[in-house]
């Protein structure tokens, strides 16, 4: 199958954001099927930043089972502003500019596939323009495209779209309550880790690779630091912990955006890391800890139980499909008294801990990414009958 996929970006060696769009892309040509890559680069945020953009067009280049497998990978430029004010402008022009880059490169795709809604907006043109069926990834945190365009631009995205892949019962409900989708044009499929890579390691001799301590009680965190993550909260409640044994990882790419800075007295690790190197992280970890207020589905927390690490997470409807009380404590993430308590509680409990990171792991073998990409081909097949691969 020949797939175009539109997404906000697409992670490199140096800025490694939105990680699982790489990783996806990378299975799927694993499995037989020619990817292309529009992600569109906005210079001026690029160049506040200090991100990279040199590179308009390159291929992804990595190694499976011997053979040298690639994705291709176009970053057209945009040159507009990032007020929040002209959010409508700038998507609009990121749809004619998408337009313009899928027709510039010529082929025929089978499917345009779309990372978010606020993407498949972009690819509306071009899906309208050539018959290319559309496919909506749908992983937001929060869905509401009304400040990027008008009820009847949603309403013809809606008619158009052929298969939404959903990655919560609650990404799914509310694609519905939106008017986006219909039940029958959906799938559920939490997101997944690559087992190769996230796996679950021995922890002595990660502590001593990384030089942490052996006889502390590390908990990690991974995510922006900022407050719906909450790095901070995470921060509090081990000071409330009062137990000097607790440290902290605080694993992420500080901006000068950041509500948060970690208490040296608590802090054994804070920054960015490659992707790759996250899971070595994870593994010198006795405890994963994300008080999140809004999610998709997290892509961190299926990567820390996949490394076996009991889960403290928020009591919200995002994490019902993959945390419960086999593997996680669940708590209000507003709460760091009840943050500090669950810690505690794991801490202080080694037969517990076991029992969590045993249901981690359970949970994490159902997640992998070779079977999530098969069921997401599989799915986008059975709603585009038409079409012959």
């Amino acid at each position: 199958m020949r797939i175009l996929l539109a997404s906000n970006s697409y992670p490199t060696p140096d800025y490694a954001v939105q990680a699982f769009i790489g990783v996806l892309c990378r299975e799927l040509v694993r499995q037989g099927h020619e990817v292309t890559v529009l992600a569109p680069v906005m210079v001026l945020s690029c160049l506040k930043h200090g991100i990279n953009i040199d590179r308009r067009h390159y291929f992804d280049e990595f190694e499976s089972d011997g053979k040298k497998l690639s994705v291709e990978v176009f970053r057209p430029r945009i040159f507009a502003p990032s007020a929040a004010r002209l959010t409508r402008v700038v998507s609009w022009i990121c749809q004619k500019r998408i337009s313009s880059e899928a027709s510039r490169i010529g082929r025929r795709f089978d499917v345009a596939y779309a990372h978010f809604w606020s993407c498949a907006i972009h690819l509306m043109d071009y899906t309208a323009k050539t018959g290319t069926p559309l496919v909506v990834a749908c992983g937001e945190d929060k869905i509401n495209l009304r400040y990027l365009r008008s009820k009847r631009n949603i309403t013809a995205l809606a008619e158009m779209t052929r298969a939404v892949v959903c990655v919560s019962t609650k990404n799914r409900n509310e694609c519905i309550a939106a008017g986006l989708t219909s039940a029958d044009k959906t799938i559920v499929l939490p997101n997944a880790v690559d087992a190769s890579v996230f796996k679950k390691m021995d922890k002595r001799e990660t502590r001593e690779l990384l030089g942490f301590p052996q006889d502390v009680f590390i908990v990690a965190f991974l995510g922006r630091f900022n407050d719906r993550k909450g790095a901070g909260r995470v921060n509090e409640a081990i000071r409330q912990c009062g137990d000097p044994g607790i440290k902290a990882l605080y694993i992420g790419k500080p901006t000068a955006s950041d509500t948060f800075r970690p208490t040296n007295d608590v802090a054994l690790f804070y920054g960015s890391l490659p992707h790759d190197d996250v899971a070595l992280y994870l593994n010198a970890a006795d405890l994963f800890v994300l008080p999140s207020l809004a999610e998709g589905c997290s892509n961190a927390i299926v990567e820390a139980m996949a490394c076996g690490l009991p889960v403290i997470s928020s009591d919200l409807p995002f994490n019902n499909d993959i945390l419960d009380s086999s593997n996680s404590i669940l708590v209000n993430p507003m709460d760091t008294n009840a943050i500090a308590q669950a810690i505690e509680a794991i801490k202080q409990d080694s037969s517990r801990r076991l029992t969590l990171s045993e249901g981690a792991l359970k949970t994490a073998a159902g997640l992998s990414i070779g079977s999530r990409t098969e069921k997401i081909v599989s799915f986008i097949k059975s709603k585009t009958g038409d079409i012959h691969y």
